[in-house]
């Protein structure tokens, strides 16, 4: 959340755009005259860091030469607090839930650097905004003001708090408090090690923001207790749980004290809720649900968006549902997610809003949850982005790539968008620390960037994530722009007004065409085969009471039923194995039931699954679900046209008296039997 005058200051002063004193004053629905005293206090602070003032020509803002700091730069501590009276008041709450206990009046003025008479404002209208939240601000006479009340609520607020105001936490935090961020960050980089997985931006954020208030209050002895829809069973099996546990000496050290159960259930919890950037196999539970689902959700905005072609983009699929997992957990639990181009969204993509908030029903209902128009938003986004996928250039020149700190979404409108307007290939997206590991051993031409990121070889462009107009003119600057979108539609039209072609004709071009210039296939959902169980499991990959030694055992048997069908290579068992080793807790998906699969770059030719039943029992490291006795292989070409099978297959095995059935089935020809409902 950004003051006025910030907005002022990036839009004149460091981008160097005009605008009028009645167009700003409009956009924040404020007065001229609200403005005009805006104007004055950016200027004394312009000529205090002796800088030049702004003019005004005719209520026309204009400043010459754009600064190259950010705004909290340009501040002292105690302008800042007196130029946001709404962000005066975040911090001092946060102070005080991050005190633990009673902090005086006085100690606030310290930080925040206004009258003890304005503190005491700020105080009653915190307490009136408390009212129905189970939160209270209690006053202690001769000690001083602390919070209390639901100890869940209470850490919430300071994280939502304080990732809002996260570019001025250093004016406020103690050298003590300084130290203790190291050490967290240190202990979020093991986690997230622990995981193999990188966390955006904002959601890294918002765990450092959790983990300093949580160590605070807990060496005060604030209990947490967890509320009814964080269920600690779910987090017992999670990936997130396992890597807390791992990583327990290390948060001792960070605590202080041995940690509770509820503390470290807390932790996983909002591990578990945090956005994951880039792409990766990372199956979560219930991902056979989650996978049928996200294809259903598409397919329903594919009906709803004319001329889209949704449903044949892997990497759309892929995207939501690796959003889906964390957004699933945020939306549990009820922690919210700031989603700062919500407005632009709305306005600039109405209609595919609208679409992506009609179809978003099928994941509410088939989770039993509600998404957020955040959550709906970024959702949005990623239909966006396939959206420009279909718009390419032909000729693709410099070499960048995207680091952005708000997740996959952000990114992915960032990169399609340099794709499809500039001469430009986009070679990945990052996060911060990723892209400076990537930066050591690649080389790239420039670097686009939604925040500010320094490399020391490598030129970096900074935008705003909308990739606005003035975002634009920055790339203009080291590049030359490709105006034109060129799409194969458009060129169709040209060669229809001179040569007459027959329908057939007409498409075999035009899939040429798109072919050659790269497009993502236009193919038709109606042309894409779906295959039924029947079909993909057959009696030749089937085998009854195999002996293995182990899970390693397990999978490399029913892999290589695969491989011997010829839906397989020989490399995708090893990859299967590997994922094992990486998501072995929910490749068991049910009691007794295993369903290990690679992705289908590793060695997939074809669609099939294999099932073998096992005559002893083996481990696959599940707290709950092991032993497994039943193993069912799957290969798949992509990420849908499997789904079907699937979803017969998952009904099939959530009656246990199929399964029992299965597994004491003595030849192949039983089972099938049991698969094909005969």
């Amino acid at each position: 959340m950004k003051s006025r005058v910030e907005n002022l200051f990036n839009i004149l002063c460091r981008e160097a755009e005009q605008i009028s004193v009645e167009k700003f004053a409009e956009q924040h629905n404020v007065s001229s005259r609200t403005v005009y005293k805006d104007l004055s206090t950016l200027n004394q602070l312009l000529i205090s860091q002796g800088h030049t003032s702004i003019q005004n020509t005719r209520g026309v803002l204009i400043y010459e030469a754009p600064i190259e700091i950010e705004f909290s730069e340009l501040v002292k501590k105690d302008d800042i607090f007196y130029l946001d009276p709404e962000m005066r008041r975040r911090v001092i709450l946060d102070l005080v839930i991050l005190w633990a206990k009673e902090i005086s009046i006085s100690e606030l003025q310290q930080v925040v650097g206004v009258s003890k008479n304005t503190i005491q404002r700020d105080l009653d209208e915190i307490k009136r905004n408390f009212i129905g939240r189970d939160i209270r601000l209690d006053t202690t006479p001769f000690k001083g003001v602390s919070v209390t009340g639901n100890e869940f609520k209470i850490r919430g607020l300071f994280a939502d708090y304080l990732t809002k105001d996260w570019p001025y936490l250093y004016a406020f935090i103690s050298e003590q408090d300084d130290e203790k961020l190291n050490q967290i960050k240190n202990s979020i980089d093991e986690i997230s090690n622990c995981l193999q997985v990188e966390y955006s931006e904002n959601a890294q954020q918002k765990l450092i923001a959790y983990m300093l208030v949580s160590v605070a209050r807990f060496k005060e002895n604030k209990q947490l207790c967890l509320p009814y829809n964080i269920d600690k069973e779910d987090l017992l099996g999670s990936p997130e749980y396992g890597a807390v546990n791992k990583c327990i000496e290390q948060l001792k050290g960070l605590y202080g004290q041995e940690i509770t159960e509820n503390e470290l259930y807390f932790l996983s919890a909002k591990f578990r809720e945090s956005t994951v950037v880039g792409m990766s196999d990372y199956i979560s539970e219930n991902w056979i649900k989650l996978r049928i689902l996200v294809s259903e959700f598409i397919d329903k905005m594919d009906q709803l968006v004319t001329e889209s072609n949704f449903s044949n983009d892997d990497k759309l699929f892929e995207s939501i549902l690796n959003h889906l997992r964390p957004a699933y957990w945020r939306a549990v639990s009820g922690e919210a997610i700031y989603n700062p181009l919500l407005d632009y969204v709305i306005n600039e993509f109405e209609d595919l809003y609208r679409a992506t908030a009609e179809s978003i029903s099928v994941l509410e209902k088939g989770l039993s949850i509600s998404f957020s128009e955040d959550e709906i938003a970024f959702l949005t986004m990623f239909f966006m982005a396939s959206q420009e996928r279909t718009k390419k250039p032909i000729e693709l020149r410099p070499k960048v790539i995207v680091v952005c700190h708000t997740g996959v979404a952000t990114s992915e409108i960032v990169s399609s968008r340099l794709e499809s307007k500039y001469e430009v290939s986009v070679l990945g997206t990052f996060g911060s620390n990723e892209a400076q590991k990537w930066l050591e051993s690649h080389n790239v031409d420039f670097v686009v960037s939604t925040f500010p990121f320094t490399s020391k070889n490598v030129k970096v462009v900074e935008v705003s994530p909308q990739f606005d107009l003035r975002d634009q003119r920055k790339i203009e600057n080291v590049l030359r722009v490709s105006e034109r979108i060129i799409s194969s539609d458009e060129i169709m039209s040209i060669v229809s007004q001179t040569i007459v072609l027959s329908k057939s004709d007409e498409e075999i071009l035009k899939r040429k065409l798109e072919e050659y210039l790269g497009f993502l296939p236009k193919q038709d959902k109606e042309e894409r085969y779906f295959p039924m169980l029947e079909e993909v499991l057959t009696e030749d990959l089937v085998e009854t009471h195999y002996c293995a030694k182990d899970s390693d055992d397990a999978v490399r048997e029913a892999g290589r039923l695969l491989v011997k069908k010829g839906v397989a290579k020989e490399e995708y068992i090893e990859a299967m194995i590997e994922n094992v080793r990486i998501n072995g807790t929910y490749i068991v998906i049910a009691p007794g039931i295993a369903m290990p699969h690679a992705r289908p770059e590793e060695g997939a030719l074809g669609i099939g699954f294999s099932l073998i039943t096992l005559e002893q029992p083996v481990n696959f490291g599940h707290p709950k679900n092991d032993p497994v006795q039943l193993v069912v292989a799957l290969c798949a070409i992509d990420h849908q046209t499997h789904l079907n099978a699937l979803a017969d297959l998952a009904e099939l095995l959530s009656d246990e008296e199929n399964v029992q059935k299965i597994l004491k089935a003595e030849k192949a020809a039983e089972v099938i039997a049991i698969t094909s409902r005969r």
